[in-house]
């Protein structure tokens, strides 16, 4: 199995030193993103890293959501489903391991392009992606420092279960 993704060690080494930097983007695209007013109620972002463990970024009253901000726009047509957030620990390389799509505990995901979200029920994404063959869909591993993240590539016109669409305001440099 090729863990670096046919990477170079060089790619894999920058990744890892990339990775502090990517988190800050994330961070600073969350925070843009909530004061534009994706929520029109109060929210609080969970800062608790055990309650993120949980996948769990932000909560608003009893509702949970776990966010996923990519750097692209919706054009591209797809989500990554992570299915294995520790490759090596899973003991399931071949299916559903650890990944969010497993162990998050979140009621909604919120992946956000840069130009638009999509909300999905997460139990209703789960169930439904439990009963698909992934194998139909493209895995990308990912080289960590010391463990390796699978996901799966999903064209959205794959994904039936239904999902509400928000706007998002444009990526502005950080």
């Amino acid at each position: 199995m090729d863990f670096l993704g046919g990477r170079s060690s060089a790619e894999v080494e920058r990744s890892m030193r990339d990775y502090a930097t990517d988190k800050r983007w994330e961070e600073w695209r969350l925070a843009q993103v909530l004061e534009a007013g994706f929520f029109n109620r109060p929210h609080r972002v969970v800062t608790d890293r055990r309650t993120q463990k949980r996948g769990i970024d932000v909560a608003v009253g009893d509702t949970t959501f776990e966010f996923k901000l990519v750097r692209y726009p919706s054009r591209i047509g797809a989500i990554t489903i992570e299915t294995h957030s520790n490759l090596e620990r899973s003991g399931n390389p071949d299916g559903i391991g650890d990944g969010w799509i497993n162990y998050s505990e979140a009621d909604w995901l919120a992946w956000c392009f840069t130009d638009k979200a999509y909300l999905w029920r997460m139990p209703d994404l789960r169930v439904w992606f439990y009963l698909q063959d992934i194998d139909q869909w493209p895995a990308f591993d990912t080289p960590n420092r010391g463990y390796t993240t699978r996901v799966r590539k999903v064209p959205l016109k794959d994904v039936p279960v239904p999902h509400y669409l928000r706007a998002l305001p444009e990526v502005a440099d950080a």
